[in-house]
């Protein structure tokens, strides 16, 4: 464990709401513990095995401001994405073609944040990662803005295939008044379920077949997308995407 700073932090984000498993305090009266050379925390699953998540609790305010920082952090993400495959271009198939359409909508994500690069809002009770494995560990929960997590939901019944028995429209619409429907677009145009495969593929040297899975529905995601958008844009004032 690197960031202990960090996990204080997710520590008091967390103790006092019952959806995340328990902090242990130690008999130091610490949730950590120091052994040998490295630093532990123990969780306690509290929650009496799995929930299903429901968006209803992306209301969990911290009550203060913070600057908008996904286009500096996708900026970033882009340089260090093209300085690794140049390193290994020819390596991987799979990689090589695909990488230009992915890196292109990671392009139109920092383009569609041009006029938010001011911008700050209140800061939420936000995942890092949004997966079934981990919506409940304190250890994935981060401060965003209260779109991180719609966003990340609406990529996750996509491609756990749950989007196709629910009524989207009737959940956007429901949330008209709370979310930035372009924070939440650009963040959706954000390809993190790609990148996320490219480093295990690159760092963990895993197969590059586990990048299928992604690249075999990019245009099921654009029609998903272009839906999304078409029926935002009847309530909510958007920028165009011209590709889709």
């Amino acid at each position: 464990m690197d960031n202990l700073d960090e996990v204080i932090e997710q520590y008091n984000m967390t103790k006092d709401y019952n959806i995340f498993y328990n902090f242990v305090v130690n008999k130091n009266d610490s949730i950590i513990t120091q052994w040998n050379d490295g630093y532990y925390v123990l969780l306690e699953d509290n929650l009496k095995g799995y929930k299903d998540y429901n968006i209803e609790l992306n209301t969990l305010s911290l009550n203060s401001l913070k600057p908008l920082m996904w286009r500096d952090l996708w900026i970033n993400k882009s340089d260090y994405i093209e300085y690794y495959y140049l390193n290994i271009v020819g390596k991987y198939k799979l990689i090589d073609e695909s990488i230009n359409y992915y890196l292109g909508m990671l392009e139109m994500a920092i383009y569609y944040l041009y006029d938010y690069q001011n911008y700050q809002d209140v800061i939420f009770v936000e995942h890092k990662c949004f997966n079934k494995t981990n919506l409940f560990n304190p250890l994935n929960i981060k401060a965003d803005i209260k779109e991180r997590d719609f966003s990340e939901y609406l990529k996750f019944i996509f491609y756990n295939n749950l989007y196709k028995n629910m009524n989207i429209e009737e959940l956007l619409f429901k949330y008209r008044d709370y979310y930035n429907y372009e924070l939440v677009i650009a963040r959706l145009l954000y390809p993190n379920y790609y990148f996320d495969l490219f480093d295990k593929v690159i760092m963990l040297k895993e197969s590059e077949d586990i990048l299928y899975k992604v690249i075999s529905r990019s245009g099921e995601y654009e029609v998903y997308l272009k839906k999304i958008i078409s029926y935002v844009s009847t309530f909510f004032e958007i920028k165009k995407i011209d590709w889709l």
